[in-house]
């Protein structure tokens, strides 16, 4: 199975250099990139070409505005180009070294939709507090909601992700 991973970008040419890093130091390497620059106006694509990335790398262009188009397009481009097992990711994350590997792992496991949690980059801004929870290393349990005074839980539940 050949893994097509998708990467939506726009105005990222400061920092998806550290983003194209963390997916060249995937453990599985075996699977193909495609960066949709979404219109970008900073040369977030000519960072792309330039980055030096030493797998199968494909930047593709696309004007429609938004993640949901830029994501779109990409996997319509993989799967025109062969892909059966698509991967998607945001320019301003850090997959974990073994992202990929577990995204394989899953897919063989027989799953046909994985989600996982995702580690934004802070390197333009410290998050805002109720954002930097999600920004844990995937090594530390969540914490469970307290309830505004502090004494218990929220209503409502905890939230709940898959380990990816």
């Amino acid at each position: 199975m050949r893994l097509w991973v998708v990467v939506p970008a726009y105005n990222e040419a400061p920092g998806i250099t550290a983003t194209l890093r963390a997916l060249a130091a995937q453990t599985d390497r075996d699977f193909s990139l495609v960066v949709v620059d979404n219109d970008s106006t900073d040369g977030t694509a000519d960072v792309v070409r330039s980055c030096g990335f030493p797998g199968d790398l494909h930047v593709v262009h696309e004007t429609r505005k938004g993640t949901g188009a830029a994501a779109d397009t990409g996997m319509r481009y993989a799967i025109a180009h062969g892909a059966t097992h698509l991967a998607r990711t945001d320019a301003d994350c850090l997959p974990e070294p073994d992202w990929t590997a577990r995204v394989r792992a899953a897919f063989g496991d027989g799953l046909q939709l994985i989600a996982g949690r995702l580690r934004p980059r802070t390197d333009e801004a410290p998050l805002p507090p109720l954002r930097r929870g999600a920004a844990r290393p995937s090594s530390e349990p969540p914490k469970r909601p307290r309830s505004s005074d502090g004494s218990g839980p929220a209503t409502g539940g905890p939230a709940t992700s898959a380990p990816m």
